[in-house]
């Protein structure tokens, strides 16, 4: 049982983290001002300060860990967006605020590590982005362009369209281990973490936002995370809200209702689920569906 619960609610993201065996610490996030890219103005202006950021050395940098991008979120997003234009991450969705608390200690404990596994960080995104009107590989090179030396990273990503999934792997051979299949398909989630070899430190689910996918791959795909690992469904505005899903080859919509409890058919939403997780942890006790889990 953990001796502290954090509760991790971010802007439409969800950050679940698995029992570490250690003690749990509780997260205290203050979520400043958002800066938003919008236009190519603004991009250049953001890449200028970047580029001064990174000439700079940071204080308490001693064991040459820290990196421009974890001095705050807008940081994150100043430096994400500059390298990445292909990913909404950090624009209207505002995950950055997230991803500041995740990547950062992430970051920071792997680039300590002794050997080259310990400094390896395996990763999983559901969603190469196929179906946005940018264009796929954005999550990739966000972060590619976040993860560098001496930490590696090794990114896997799990894309149900796989003409578009094969084609961009022949632009970008060396970028990610590309898998095709269906997020809320076992056999297909199953077959991904065996040719994994090894758990993910991170899980991010980016795929079709169906609340039915949503819930069922982080079921099964939970017990796949390393211990100390975090799992991210981002997007849980689905529970909300409806819209065509990201679904190729096939119409599907996205049926969250106002209430965000349940969706048009009557069934649980992500949020409702991530909820009856809290409550779980909140009387210290492991939800039945989700072992090992030790905050929301």
């Amino acid at each position: 049982m953990p001796d502290l619960v954090s509760v991790e609610f971010f802007s439409e993201a969800l950050a679940l983290r698995k029992d570490s065996r250690k003690q749990s610490v509780a997260t205290d996030l203050t979520v400043p001002q958002v800066l938003t890219v919008q236009n190519s103005t603004e991009l250049r202006a953001a890449a200028t300060v970047v580029a001064a950021l990174a000439s700079v050395d940071i204080s308490g940098n001693a064991d040459g860990c820290e990196r421009p991008w974890m001095a705050s979120p807008d940081s994150l997003s100043r430096f994400g967006m500059a390298h990445s234009t292909r990913t909404d991450k950090f624009t209207k969705h505002r995950f950055q605020h997230m991803y500041h608390v995740v990547l950062s200690q992430m970051y920071r404990e792997k680039c300590r590590g002794r050997t080259a596994e310990e400094r390896t960080l395996r990763m999983l995104e559901i969603g190469l982005g196929c179906r946005m009107h940018h264009g796929p590989g954005g999550g990739v090179a966000l972060m590619r362009a976040l993860i560098t030396p001496p930490v590696t990273l090794e990114m896997h990503v799990l894309e149900f369209d796989r003409e578009c999934a094969l084609q961009w792997a022949k632009g970008f051979p060396k970028q990610a281990v590309i898998h095709t299949g269906d997020q809320s398909s076992a056999t297909d989630l199953r077959r991904v973490v065996d040719e994994a070899k090894r758990p993910f430190e991170l899980i991010v689910d980016d795929g079709s936002h169906l609340n039915a996918h949503q819930i069922f791959s982080a079921k099964t795909l939970f017990p796949a995370l390393a211990l100390g690992g975090v799992y991210v469904v981002e997007d849980i505005h689905s529970a909300c809200k409806k819209w065509r899903a990201n679904q190729p080859y096939r119409v599907e919509h996205v049926d969250g209702t106002p209430g965000c409890m349940q969706t048009e058919k009557g069934e649980k939403t992500i949020v409702a689920h991530a909820l009856e997780w809290v409550k779980s942890l909140a009387i210290m006790k492991t939800p039945e569906d989700m072992p090992d889990l030790v905050s929301v």
